[in-house]
């Protein structure tokens, strides 16, 4: 093992709370590759109907947890085949994205090579502002103000961060409070090296 105690790392938690920044900056430190799980979601069919919700649903529909979990699922298949792979041809990687659920976070971590944390945010607004800076930065414009939609997606990813820390705290998955963002990568890199022993039935 080497000496940050880990070979692959993952890094979950919901869109818009600096994940990929965040890996990219663990990465540059370590010398590792980083990245996002967004392309993968979108090639699998599984993961379509999310999408299409995401795209075309009218706010005040009730937020799309299932469609979310068998998207996550579908991921999660992919992760455990490739994981492995990676593990076996001794690469290292940081992947990141909302899409790694908390058990198969666990399942992966079982070999001591993977270490997995997920960044979480409890404030709305907080999580509002991040949608809103990441479409911000998507569009390269200087200002926006957020839509009826924005605080929908907002509202989705609240919650599921909420459910999210039930889950790690239950599955004994470690996670970090996003803020002082300042910190975060430290944080992170110090909870993937720090790890407890993952739930296992």
């Amino acid at each position: 093992m080497n000496a940050r105690g880990w070979r692959v790392l993952l890094i979950g938690g919901p869109s818009g709370l600096g994940k990929s920044t965040v890996a990219e900056r663990i990465g540059t430190r370590a010398g590792v590759p980083a990245c996002e799980l967004d392309e993968i979601a979108r090639s699998l069919p599984e993961c379509q109907a999310f999408f299409e919700f995401n795209r075309w649903t009218t706010p005040g529909e009730a937020l799309p947890f299932a469609l979310f979990a068998t998207a996550c699922q579908a991921v999660g298949r992919v992760l455990h085949t490739e994981v492995p792979r990676l593990i076996r041809d001794n690469e290292s990687l940081i992947i990141e994205g909302q899409w790694i659920g908390p058990e198969t976070a666990a399942r992966l971590c079982e070999d001591p090579s993977v270490a997995a944390v997920f960044v979480l945010e409890d404030d709305f607004e907080e999580t509002l502002a991040g949608r809103i800076g990441r479409k911000r930065k998507n569009a390269r414009r200087g200002i926006y103000q957020p839509n009826e939609w924005d605080r929908v997606f907002a509202r989705f990813c609240h919650e599921y961060g909420r459910r999210l820390r039930d889950e790690c705290t239950t599955l004994r998955v470690p996670f970090v409070e996003r803020r002082p963002l300042e910190t975060l990568a430290e944080r992170i890199a110090e909870a993937a090296a720090l790890r407890p022993s993952p739930f296992t039935r």
